[in-house]
């Protein structure tokens, strides 16, 4: 179960990559895959979703008011590029996270506040599942634009903490870190199968684009729109 430590004078959440799970020597949780952040990412989403709930943070004896400002440390186990960070709270749940500072490190020793046009989590968004949500893109103001321009850092730890909420209950549903935007391709929901029909250009029906019985696979792509064409490889490595 992934749970709240006290360390340093704080309440934290750790998460770490390790061969299986369990608890580690400080009392959080280790997760299987390696050393990577989206194995990491996983470990939490899983964790949350096996649980069926929202954390919330507690002190050694048990109590769930802090007594200090909560923090949130996630440990990527390796120098991922970071961009932005995104805040859950399912729906329905109290305790959320106010006034924040993001802060990011690559030994743990030295840390660097991370420059955000928000302060605050307002979760003003909602998720498929109705939890409130709230995307915070790390930022930084042009002294001369008055603009603020997307900054990426370098870091295997990443520290959220709950500015001046000491003494108040902290809830957590799930926080999904973001990389350097670039090419990506997620599958569609049943986006595989067989076509019933031909598939024809609209413009000219009797221009057949694609034969009946092709199989198909759907996909959602975001990047260069000059790349319009996905290579796909079998369990051979080859392309299909």
């Amino acid at each position: 179960m992934l749970q709240a430590v006290p360390w340093g004078g704080g309440i934290h959440w750790t998460a770490r990559a390790a061969d299986s799970f369990g608890a580690d020597s400080e009392g959080g949780f280790v997760c299987p895959g390696g050393a990577s952040e989206a194995n990491i990412l996983a470990a939490i989403n899983a964790k949350i979703a096996e649980i069926n709930t929202t954390i919330e943070a507690v002190n050694a004896d048990g109590t769930k008011t802090p007594a200090a400002d909560p923090e949130v440390l996630i440990y990527l186990n390796g120098e991922e590029t970071l961009t932005a960070l995104e805040y859950q709270l399912a729906d329905g749940k109290s305790g959320a996270i106010g006034k924040f500072t993001i802060e990011v490190s690559a030994d743990g020793t030295t840390w660097t506040k991370v420059p955000t046009e928000k302060d605050v989590f307002n979760l003003s968004g909602t998720t498929d599942s109705g939890a409130k949500v709230q995307k915070v893109v790390f930022s930084k103001k042009n002294a001369v634009s008055g603009k603020y321009e997307l900054c990426t850092y370098d870091a295997s730890m990443v520290k959220l903490t709950a500015v001046g909420q000491a003494g108040k209950t902290i809830s957590i549903s799930e926080i999904v870190l973001f990389g350097q935007t670039g090419d990506r391709i997620d599958w569609v929901s049943n986006g595989v199968g067989y076509l019933k029909e031909d598939y024809v250009n609209p413009k000219n029906p009797a221009e057949k684009l694609i034969s009946k019985s092709s199989l198909i696979f759907t996909v959602e792509y975001a990047g260069n729109p000059a790349y319009n064409v996905v290579l796909l490889w079998d369990e051979n490595n080859e392309v299909v």
